[in-house]
């Protein structure tokens, strides 16, 4: 017998000619031939099998002699090999001594590596990734979840880099905002005061913009609608306009991350505390370089964006039953600056006979105002967003502006009004 050969093989006519077939297991197995000629699914060998092969046997064909890839006297050892995935290299290392006698071929132990046998080579850039940010309300955002409709040249990836574009909420309130409405496809935007934009995109709403070219001082700006991955909507005249700012993460990656069981459970976390993020995007790099980028904007959340903020709370207490006084506890001094979550207050027992309303006081300028229904608990809750800052070293006071004080009514007991960061 003088063949050996698979039908799912799909050779090139006399790719292998002069090369070795080698019977690795099964029937036949150590035996080595050279190669005569081949087909598509046969390889013709010279001199015949001394035991024939049979359905048990597995081979291979490689090159009929070993090739010198390098010689170094440590770790690691870098050489060529054949570029095509799928092809396979079997590498002996051999040791030799100062006199540069090697040791014998028989001590060497062979090691076989099929090119992107680890979970497939790339052949073009990355595809778009799916991600999620979440953010745990202590000034920190948390990346998870990324993954790919397909895995497909992801085997290769070294990084991703992670752009997040967001309003700084310490620089509350905001003072841009839109002199004239606009529709859905209007690209030109009036704005009041003049601004510059710190990078290319601005929110009005829950969409994204990009500024092409800023117009007459400041007060216009040509921009492309509906970017980022956002939706192009109407907004009114006086709507806020946010410039954004960018950060940007690169997040490394070992070779064959992704499609591991440890891609799944891959967390990495950001410090952006007290911003809001209007959107984010992703991409990866492998050895053809960027790949395309995974838009992710917010706008369509509460407040328009994820809000990071800084975490805690502050909260002010009054025992006993509720009277109208001004600075109804010690004034609380703000160690640092924070934006502010939200605010509400509750009593152990209900006012009866009317309503309790309160006053939170930043360094003597009112800062909110909280009502705490008849014959109920708790007050309404106030969102921080869009309000100044609790400012470093600032005092904030608690007023107790009114209570049911008339005949058989009761004012409500034991108050605490909570203000979470």
């Amino acid at each position: 017998m003088t063949s050996v050969g698979n039908t799912a093989l799909g050779m090139g006519v006399d790719d292998f000619k002069g090369a070795m077939v080698r019977i690795t297991r099964g029937t036949g197995a150590t035996q080595e031939r050279t190669v005569v000629t081949n087909v598509e699914t046969t390889l013709t060998v010279s001199p015949p099998w001394r035991v024939e092969p049979d359905s048990t046997s597995y081979f291979t064909v490689a090159e009929a002699t070993w090739k010198f890839a390098g010689l170094v006297s440590g770790s690691p050892i870098e050489f060529q090999g054949p570029p095509q995935p799928g092809s396979t290299v079997q590498i002996s290392g051999r040791a030799a001594n100062v006199l540069n006698r090697e040791s014998a071929y028989e001590l060497s132990p062979v090691t076989r590596w099929q090119i992107g046998s680890a979970g497939g080579a790339d052949t073009d850039a990355p595809p778009v990734p799916v991600y999620g940010l979440n953010p745990l309300g202590d000034g920190t955002l948390e990346l998870a979840g990324i993954g790919f409709t397909s895995f497909s040249n992801t085997y290769g990836i070294s990084a991703g880099v992670l752009d997040l574009f967001w309003w700084n909420e310490l620089s509350s309130p905001l003072t841009h905002t839109l002199v004239a409405a606009i529709d859905a496809t209007e690209t030109n935007v009036m704005l009041s005061p003049a601004g510059t934009p710190t990078t290319p995109l601005i929110q009005v709403g829950a969409e994204i913009m990009e500024v092409l070219d800023v117009l007459s001082g400041g007060v216009e700006y040509h921009v492309l609608r509906g970017a980022q991955g956002s939706t192009a909507e109407a907004h009114t005249s006086g709507a806020h306009l946010y410039h954004l700012e960018r950060t940007t993460v690169v997040i490394p990656f070992v070779r064959g991350f992704f499609g591991s069981p440890a891609s799944g459970s891959f967390r990495q976390s950001i410090n952006l505390p007290d911003v809001r993020v209007g959107v984010a995007n992703l991409y990866m790099i492998n050895g053809f370089g960027n790949g395309l980028v995974g838009y992710a904007p917010f706008g369509g959340v509460v407040d328009n964006g994820l809000r990071t903020l800084s975490g805690g709370q502050i909260s002010i207490q009054v025992e006993g039953y509720l009277a109208i006084q001004n600075s109804a506890a010690p004034a609380l001094v703000i160690d640092r600056p924070h934006s502010v979550r939200d605010m509400f207050a509750v009593v152990r027992e209900a006012p009866n006979g009317g309503d309790v309303e309160l006053e939170l006081r930043q360094d003597g300028v009112t800062y909110c105002v909280l009502t705490i229904p008849d014959g109920e608990t708790i007050s309404n809750v106030v969102s921080g967003f869009g309000l100044p800052p609790l400012a470093a070293d600032a005092r904030l006071y608690l007023d107790i502006v009114a209570v049911p004080g008339a005949p058989s009514t009761l004012p409500g007991r034991d108050l605490t009004v909570t203000i979470r960061l």
